[in-house]
């Protein structure tokens, strides 16, 4: 159960769990910038409009609804679409720490409502490895 305690206005999870929430496969491949050039013209801005720097690129069997629905419920996984592979990458902008310890926000849905989001808030926190708010 979410605690009401104090007012929280965000709420976090572990990287890994985003990444994985719509139990989909990703494989590390981090030759994606020698094989398709373009892949840089999908790349993503983060909220100040500046580019977050890559470290890693793993290529998914993401469906487009997929990649909207994790980029809109966690903001902070980005993922650029390849013409040439017609897949989506994920694009991994920390390195060194285990996924299991990599904070990434969780947002409510544009369409979602705000008692939907709880209990969605719920789902994550009994699912996830790391849950906090604040």
């Amino acid at each position: 159960m979410i605690k009401e305690e104090h007012k929280i206005t965000r709420y976090f999870c572990d990287y890994n769990t985003a990444v994985k929430w719509c139990h989909n496969s990703f494989i590390l491949f981090n030759e994606l910038n020698e094989l398709d050039e373009n892949i840089w013209e999908n790349y993503p801005e983060d909220e100040e409009g500046n580019f977050p720097e890559i470290f890693q690129t793993f290529i998914s069997d993401c469906s487009d609804f997929d990649v909207k629905y994790l980029k809109e419920r966690f903001p902070s996984l980005y993922f650029a679409w390849s013409d040439k592979f017609c897949k989506w990458f994920l694009l991994v902008d920390h390195s060194g720490t285990s996924w299991d310890y990599v904070d990434t926000e969780i947002s409510r849905r544009p369409e979602e409502s705000e008692e939907d989001f709880k209990v969605s808030l719920e789902i994550i926190q009994d699912k996830a490895k790391r849950f906090w708010g604040c």
